[in-house]
């Protein structure tokens, strides 16, 4: 291992300094790289690696089940040619056609990191009949095209696919992924501008998966999704130079935000009844005027739409919404729900716009600051060894990245993360308690001198527990049993790519998820009390209820629930008991005879199935909200001499005055504001005392 490391270092050197995009990893991770032999894929732009590559990648998914800790196959950076369809399967005939799940895929840059389709390729000439890149697929029995819900897993990372020239019935990316699976920081690109469609989704069942700072360049189409189950999320996805639309979705549930479209025709086509389309912050530029930017059949949730150049923004079928005309220059649109909005109560018929964060992320390319468990004790794939020891030194080490290579490893106490420590990463192994575990939850946050800790590609049989206020950051993972915060967890805590059940926010905190994939039956599979949550992209599947509210904040933007059966009539696909929500969302086939069931000063009302807009047997509501407009003052507190402040509570977009008196007859102005988060410090200076004042809020505008 020491040999390769040091040889693979001594390349980069003559390869120059690096560039911003690219990430290094340890040779000794696990990884298969496709340069190494037997599979020696050159990557110059010229040889055809089309074996080469399908050779690691079938090496990698052969192996008993789809649980296996899978090897991701890396793809130093270069410009591999192929000529035929890469594909996530081990052969072509037998069960499951050779179709296996669990495909990785990284490259170390996805700008130098390129798989290229030659030139008028044979078999890539007929739009009628197109032919993918690079395609993956399902598990099921008998699919021979790989279609199916058993695509777990699938993950392609930091890498372009250029379909080149004179391939016009090219697909960049047939992508079939299940429950889990992530498409990030990739380009699909046509050579010279043709192809049938950049990333495709048209089999049988997509998703649910999450679609990430992808950009794609060219094609008749840029995205296509079809079925009726089951959703997908997309966040950062730029389209550009598309000749019939930019997205084609029909009965799918797709939850977007951050659009950025260069296109003179239409964004987003919607076809078929069933769709749902959420959408957040989108940019349409170089639209036709004979052309709208949004084309309508289903049911439309969009907020903070920029676009230029379309005749129209919204152009619906009847029945589905109003059209909102555009225009040359830029036309803003605030929000849109093409159907009234649902209530219990009165309430504002807008969505919460509760505050979005980024997901953080961290990542050195220095690997003297990696730290491997096996050197300090723990063994892979040997259960009967106590691994938590060695894993638990390698977390104390003080290195700031600490990896598990690909295998399995069993413990008989929790795992705490704490110290130096600002990634733990699992290279796709697992991590399960042996006959002696003593402890509560597996992996314990408990903080430490970095801000922010990020856990990420494993499978975890046991619980995951922020116990800190640092943040803590989970990521392609599947938790067996759950994710919970104690009283003293109140850090921030981010979801994303994430298998999981249940979800509990026990304690006041914030939390921000990006397709959170939260399954079975029984209790809530989301409970939030009294904390800020946000949600976009979510399945479940069993009946059971989604998301309970208790005096806290929850905002879903995008949710598709998929009870497998019907449901018996005390359970309600929501509760919210005193708290303030609002949901977009859809569900599949069996109904939920009551949709939302809420309480508020004592009173408790239910929102049937009947009430809503249909999906079939299901239902299709591009909008509930249950909430009243909130601003609140908190006690004034003195911080300096003549300096005192106290926070407004107020809903984001929320305008609102403050003022000031002494005397209960004249009222002076202190401080106009719009409320972005829901607390705000406000300050009242060059005064000795603040207990002759009294100050009142007055809410303007939301």
């Amino acid at each position: 291992m020491k040999q390769n490391l040091s040889s693979f270092l001594v390349c980069l050197l003559f390869a120059g300094q690096l560039v911003a995009d690219e990430k290094l990893f340890p040779t000794d991770a696990g990884f298969l790289n496709v340069k190494d032999p037997p599979y020696n894929a050159k990557g110059d732009g010229v040889t055809d690696d089309t074996v080469a590559i399908q050779s690691a990648i079938t090496f990698s998914l052969n192996r008993p089940n789809n649980y296996s800790a899978m090897q991701f196959v890396y793809f130093p950076a270069g410009t591999y040619v192929v000529s035929n369809t890469l594909e996530s399967r081990i052969a072509t005939n037998g069960w499951s056609y050779g179709w296996r799940a669990g495909l990785q895929l990284i490259g170390q840059s996805d700008t130098g990191t390129v798989i290229r389709l030659k030139d008028q390729a044979p078999g890539f000439g007929d739009p009628g009949n197109p032919k993918a890149v690079l395609r993956t697929g399902s598990e099921d029995p008998g699919n021979p095209d790989g279609s199916g819900n058993q695509a777990f897993r699938h993950s392609i990372y930091h890498l372009t696919i250029d379909t080149g020239a004179g391939n016009p019935g090219a697909v960049g990316l047939d992508y079939l992924a299940s429950n889990r699976g992530a498409v990030e920081d990739v380009t699909i690109r046509s050579g010279d501008g043709e192809g049938f469609c950049g990333l495709s989704m048209m089999r049988q069942w997509p998703g649910p998966a999450l679609i990430k700072r992808v950009r794609i360049e060219g094609f008749q189409s840029g995205v296509m999704v079809q079925h009726y189950e089951y959703s997908m999320t997309f966040e950062h996805l730029t389209l550009i130079g598309q000749k019939k639309q930019g997205i084609y979705v029909r009965n799918n549930v797709l939850n977007i935000r951050d659009l950025v479209s260069s296109n003179a025709v239409p964004v987003i086509i919607t076809a078929g009844q069933y769709n749902l389309v959420t959408l957040l912050d989108g940019h349409f530029t170089g639209g036709g005027s004979s052309n709208a930017a949004i084309v309508n059949q289903g049911k439309l949730y969009l907020r903070n739409i920029t676009s230029s150049g379309y005749g129209m923004i919204v152009d619906t079928v009847p029945g589905e919404g109003l059209d909102v005309p555009g225009g040359e220059t830029a036309t803003h649109l605030a929000e849109y729900v093409s159907h009234p909005a649902e209530s219990l109560f009165p309430s504002p018929p807008r969505a919460l716009h509760l505050p979005v964060l980024e997901t953080p992320e961290y990542h050195t390319n220095d690997l003297s600051q990696w730290a491997n468990v096996v050197s300090f004790g723990a063994t892979t794939s040997k259960d009967s060894d106590d691994d938590a020891p060695g894993i638990q030194t390698a977390i104390d080490s003080g290195k700031p990245i600490v990896y598990l290579p690909r295998g399995s490893y069993t413990v008989s106490q929790p795992i705490i993360l704490r110290g130096a420590v600002r990634k733990f990463t699992g290279m796709h192994s697992f991590i399960g308690t042996n006959a002696n575990y003593r402890g509560g939850s597996l992996i314990r946050f408990a903080g430490g001198s970095a801000d922010i800790c990020i856990l990420e590609q494993l499978r975890l049989r046991g619980w995951v527990e922020q116990n800190s206020a640092k943040t803590l950051v989970l990521r392609y993972l599947h938790i067996e049993k759950g994710y919970c915060n104690t009283p003293t967890g109140t850090g921030d805590v981010f979801l994303e790519d994430l298998l999981v059940r249940p979800v509990l926010v026990n304690y006041p905190q914030r939390l921000w998820a990006r397709q959170l994939d939260d399954e079975g039956a029984g209790p809530p599979l989301v409970e939030n009390h009294g904390g800020v949550v946000w949600i976009m992209g979510m399945k479940t599947e069993k009946h059971a209820t989604a998301i309970k509210t208790v005096g806290g904040y929850t905002e879903l933007l995008g949710g598709l629930f998929y009870p497998l059966n019907d449901v018996p009539a005390a359970i309600p696909l929501f509760i919210n008991e005193g708290g303030s929500v609002s949901y977009s969302y859809a569900v599949s086939a069996n109904p939920y005879a009551v949709q939302v069931r809420e309480t508020r000063d004592g009173v408790t009302r239910e929102l049937s199935r009947a009430s809503v807009p249909s999906r079939g047997n299901g239902s299709n509501v591009p909008l509930y909200v249950g909430y009243h407009n909130e601003l609140r003052l908190q006690e004034p507190r003195r911080d300096d001499p003549g300096h005192f402040s106290f926070e407004v509570i107020a809903l984001p977009g929320t305008v609102y005055a403050i003022d000031v008196t002494t005397d209960f007859l004249q009222w002076q102005p202190l401080i106009t504001n719009t409320a972005t988060g829901l607390r705000w410090v406000c300050a009242h200076t060059g005064i000795e005392t603040a207990a002759g004042c009294f100050y009142r809020a007055r809410q303007l505008s939301r």
